[in-house]
């Protein structure tokens, strides 16, 4: 690839349209963190190590961000009684969503193994009918 074409990647109208697409999720994201409908959620969280970068960042609805928190504790009690688990968190976007379609969280194996799967319905479908 030259640098020409390089150049030309960058101008591009499918790279102008993604970002686009991008600047709109991310106004959206920032209306619904405002308006308080969503919550950043650290998917490996802070007492397990994960830190705050982009990359282990997610967005959650209030109550689905308690629902994850009460996973994190369950796995934090049974780490504590002396199980050996195994920590996983995979989100799913649709699109360039900021908040994930579904967040499949894992811990353990086998048997015993926790597992929780929270399905987010599209944000749109929080609004009450009359917003």
């Amino acid at each position: 690839m030259s640098f020409f074409d390089t150049i030309r990647g960058v101008f591009s109208p499918s790279r102008r349209e993604m970002q686009e697409r991008r600047r709109k999720s991310r106004e959206q994201l920032d209306s619904l963190l405002a308006r308080g409908l969503v919550v950043k959620v650290l998917m490996w969280p802070a007492e397990f190590g994960g830190t705050d970068d982009p990359r282990n960042v997610t967005y959650l609805p209030p109550a689905l961000a308690e629902r994850k928190r009460a996973f994190e504790a369950e796995v934090q009690r049974r780490v504590e009684a002396g199980e050996d688990l195994d920590f996983k968190v995979t989100p799913e976007y649709d699109g360039d969503s900021f908040v994930p379609a579904k967040l499949n969280m894992e811990a353990g194996s086998g048997a015993t193994a926790l597992k929780e799967l929270i399905e987010v319905a599209p944000h749109r479908t929080w609004e009450p009918a009359d917003a």
